[in-house]
């Protein structure tokens, strides 16, 4: 296995190859920074590399690609990669699961079960994970 071709069992796409997709994510595509932060968060393709990942899903995040916010909130969340910040985390999971995102309701639901027990957080815990699993029922304003 020739170590400048191969990345543990992906192929390494040629430099330009990527200039290439970061250009069209530009002009059309956001969701290929995702896919780039994916790739490079994984060493799919390219040579592991946690900060360009962050990078890429940073710039998805800001074109409001909701699996890339769920990404950016995790590392914020368990600080790899980038500083911990819970705030932050709460922020970006409410973002993603106010967008249709059931896994960052699901994260929003234990994060309010994890505050302190008062019935306003048990009340929030609650019905977040209840919106996560499709359950919660909406209530006309």
């Amino acid at each position: 296995m020739n170590k400048k071709q191969t990345n543990t069992d992906h192929t390494i796409l040629p430099k330009d190859t990527i200039q290439q997709l970061i250009r069209y994510a530009k002009l059309e595509k956001p969701e290929i920074y995702h896919l780039l932060g994916t790739w490079y968060l994984e060493g799919k393709h390219v040579k592991k590399n946690l900060k360009r990942a962050i990078s890429f899903f940073k710039k998805a995040a800001d074109e409001d690609v909701i699996e890339a916010v769920y990404q950016l909130a995790l590392h914020h969340q368990s600080g790899i990669g980038t500083p911990q910040d819970a705030q932050e985390a709460h922020r970006l999971f409410t973002k993603a699961a106010l967008n249709g995102h059931p896994p960052s309701a699901q994260k929003v639901a234990d994060i309010y079960a994890s505050k302190p027990k008062t019935k306003k957080n048990k009340k929030l815990a609650t019905l977040w994970a209840q919106y996560a699993k499709g359950t919660l029922i909406p209530i006309p304003l």
